[in-house]
């Protein structure tokens, strides 16, 4: 701190006290800047030249001097009337800049709700995915993970409002994703998690679910070498305490006696085996990566090269997950014209987890041993001695080999050209391109008691994806004097997405080591194929404007098309607005006891918007004709012909999601303690979901309709504490959510609707008087 000489008056306390606080950085004044007598509630905010004038009480000895971005001051009066004063800049959460989508926005101008997550954050422990990055770090997100190396966790933020897909958009640099993007976390710069319809609305139809934005590094200053090396490993930390022979032996001696049935055999004389199954499937499992990143920059040019390789071995036998991954991030300025591109290449494997094993290692008996030569698999599953209908948990694992790769390019690239003081237009290319192949070979053996001994049998999938993304955007970023501050975009954005799919089965394999498709056998063979193809085409507009740093507004507007829909629904348009008040940076905010003195910044905001959902795939408003179904007619005279197999509803129309957030934001003893509460409610009407129908009426799959209303609400907090001394620091993060989930009203007749794996994982159900959660 430096302290600009001020005239000094009497050594008595004047009655008042004036001048002038600047920054220590460039000396340019610094506004609403707090002014406090020490001790006491009593100060005044500096105006928008940084000046102040402050009535002193009577034994006044001490001014603090405080505002956000800045550290606090504190000058002995000491009879001058005239004290000026500069403050050094002291970077602070509230005063990031964060990436808002489309707009780029200080942290304390937001007025929606969201919430991020720093590459500090993200590199400070070792993840493997995006998702295990967010875990625990946002209010408000649910993120359940299986364990299973390489597979995608569920990420759900603000609850369930959909039956079926409940992921959120993911928007890496600019890209549109709608699967988790396969990202090396150490390449990730900031993670910005957008809740409510107004951070959302710009993002249209695919934002009903919340969006995740990504930003990955750029290049900065001198050029960097980063080398990283890790090694770990991960076991089951506790296991179910199981039965031995004799324990379990006992028990089922006890129910065939109380059932009035004959013992058998194995529990009468046990064997001498006792097996816990769960040694048997479980192991310790190694996780470890390395990478090596250069980067560097100047004032007009920057680039960043990395690459990077992670194994994961599951704890869980013949499961696991390797992924290579090579980026390049470049900008190049010259003169108004800006151009970049930022492309990140990836190839996986994954190893799948098949089966039930973690149901079958707690149902399997331990009279039966891991392994038996007498059976065609070499593994035991039980007998007439020691029944079970259980699978052999760790034959299942070893008896099928099922992996699946994928080659994934995801990348942008820009141009920008400023056209005018603040005024930029950008035209921005994006793609997604993925070539995925799975193989699923089960080897011939049985591995369940009484199940028949099939061959050993192939599936083959090959699939090609392809999301291309053209933007024209147009971006005011202007200051109206020094009260107003206005950041704008308008844009068009299409993106247009094709999947090729190619399944191919055989059986009757006689070398088991060929695992091919051309080595199966040619009966019951069975191939497919397919194409789908959408494409959304959208106009947006979004604005924030602060006057003062005061009030806040942004509003957000997009008229969005679908493929997905018929032509008279194909097109809605979607907005949503919100408002912020900073409190603290009013002139009578330091006369409020309590929270004028200890609550540097104090901030209220209210939201309200509509969003769209169009997760239903492809041409389900059409009934497509089935080809290639062949019949018998006559004399053994085969004739090809199509055939309609589903029905179709050709007036589907778009999902609404209406939202309505209000919150506030605090910082406290000077910012060193943020803290973040909201409070949502969000009504989804017209869901679209697939209507049970009678199986008599022999179609193939249901239609989609709009039925039903769902609402979700809740309350977050988050809360975040920074501790500096020297240079130790410890930072400690609070999330609480809590999330109340109801079904309104079912239509369609009042049918429970089911959705997903074997139509138990979420279901729609009303009773005659009330409506359940999903």
């Amino acid at each position: 701190m430096s302290l600009i000489p001020a005239a000094v008056g009497a050594a008595q306390t004047p009655d008042s006290v004036r001048g002038r606080v600047v920054s220590a950085s460039d000396a340019s004044p610094v506004p609403a800047a707090r002014v406090l007598v020490a001790g006491t509630s009593h100060g005044t905010l500096t105006d928008d030249k940084g000046e102040y004038r402050l009535e002193l009480p009577p034994g006044a000895r001490t001014l603090l001097f405080r505002t956000i971005g800045y550290t606090t001051l504190e000058v002995a009066i000491e009879g001058r009337a005239v004290i000026d004063v500069s403050l050094e800049p002291a970077p602070l959460t509230l005063q990031e800049h964060v990436v808002m989508g489309y707009t780029t926005q200080q942290r304390r101008d937001v007025s929606d709700a969201s919430a991020g997550v720093t590459a500090e954050q993200v590199h400070e422990t070792q993840v493997a995915t995006v998702e295990e990055a967010l875990r625990g770090r946002v209010a408000g997100v649910q993120i359940s993970a299986s364990g299973e190396p390489g597979r995608p966790a569920d990420v759900v933020i603000r609850g369930q409002n959909f039956l079926s897909n409940a992921a959120p958009l993911y928007v890496v640099d600019g890209m549109y994703l709608r699967e988790n993007p396969n990202l090396d976390p150490n390449d990730i710069e900031s993670i910005e998690v957008l809740k409510d319809a107004s951070a959302a609305a710009q993002y249209g139809a695919q934002a009903a679910n919340g969006v995740v934005v990504i930003r990955t590094r750029r290049g900065r200053g001198d050029t960097r070498v980063e080398l990283r090396s890790y090694y770990g490993y991960q076991q089951i930390p506790r296991r179910v305490p199981m039965m031995n022979t004799t324990e379990w032996a006992a028990i089922a001696r006890q129910a065939y006696q109380n059932a009035g049935d004959s013992v058998i055999a194995g529990a009468a004389t046990p064997p001498p085996i006792s097996t816990d199954w769960q040694d048997a499937v479980f192991r310790t499992g190694a996780i470890q990566d390395h990478g090596v990143t250069v980067s560097g920059g100047t004032a007009s040019a920057s680039y960043l090269i990395s690459g990077g390789y992670t194994q994961q071995d599951g704890v869980i036998v013949q499961t696991g997950f390797h992924r290579y991954n090579f980026r390049i991030n470049s900008q190049l300025q010259r003169g108004r014209l800006t151009l970049g591109e930022n492309v990140a290449l990836s190839s996986t494997r994954r190893q799948f987890l098949d089966g039930f094993p973690l149901i079958d290692v707690v149902r399997f008996p331990p009279a039966i041993p891991v392994r038996d030569s007498t059976t065609s698999s070499g593994f035991a599953f039980g007998s007439d001695a020691v029944p079970t209908y259980g699978t052999n948990p760790l034959g299942e694992l070893m008896m099928q080999d099922n992996w699946g790769r994928s080659n994934q390019v995801i990348g942008t690239t820009y141009a920008e050209l400023q056209v005018l003081p603040g005024l930029r237009y950008r035209f921005n290319l994006g793609a997604n391109l993925e070539a995925y192949t799975q193989e699923d070979f089960v080897h011939r053996g049985q591995l369940r008691r009484l199940d028949p001994l099939l061959p050993a049998r192939l599936t083959s999938t090959q699939d090609e994806r392809t999301s291309l993304l053209v933007e024209h955007l147009l971006t005011l970023d202007r200051s109206f004097g020094s009260a107003h501050r206005l950041n704008a975009v308008a844009g068009f954005t299409e993106q247009r997405e094709t999947r090729d799919a190619l399944v191919a089965y055989r059986e009757g394999y006689t070398d088991e080591n060929l695992q091919v498709i051309d080595a199966g056998q040619r009966s019951n063979l069975n191939n497919g194929g397919s194409r789908l193809e959408n494409a959304l085409r959208a106009l947006l507009v979004r604005a924030n404007y602060a006057y003062k740093d005061r009030y806040l507004f942004t509003g957000s507007l997009r008229r969005d098309g679908s493929s997905r829909f018929g032509l008279g629904n194909r097109y809605g348009t979607f907005g949503a607005a919100s408002v912020g008040w900073v409190l603290s940076q009013e002139p009578f905010y330091p006369s409020i006891p309590l929270l004028g003195r200890d609550v540097d910044y104090f901030k209220l905001r209210a939201s309200h918007g509509v969003l769209g959902n169009q997760d239903i795939g492809d041409y389900r408003f059409s009934a497509p004709i089935n080809q290639g179904l062949n019949y018998l007619f006559g004399s053994n005279v085969v004739a090809s012909g199509a055939t309609q197999l589903t029905l179709a509803n050709p007036d589907i129309r778009w999902q609404s999601n209406r939202e309505t957030n209000v919150g506030l934001d605090l910082g406290l003893f000077e910012s060193r303690l943020t803290v973040t509460l909201d409070y949502y409610v969000s009504t989804s009407d017209g869901l679209l979901v697939e209507a049970p129908i009678p199986a008599s009426l022999g179609v193939v799959g249901t239609p989609v309709v709009n039925a039903g209303s769902i609402r979700n609400s809740g309350f977050e907090l988050a809360a975040t504490h920074r501790l500096e001394r020297g240079d130790f620091r410890l930072n400690t993060s609070l999330t609480l959510t809590t999330t109340r989930n109801r079904v309104l009203r079912l239509g369609n007749g009042g049918q429970p609707i089911f959705a997903g794996p074997f139509d138990v994982a979420r279901t729609a159900e009303c009773s005659d008087t009330e409506c359940f959660p999903i």
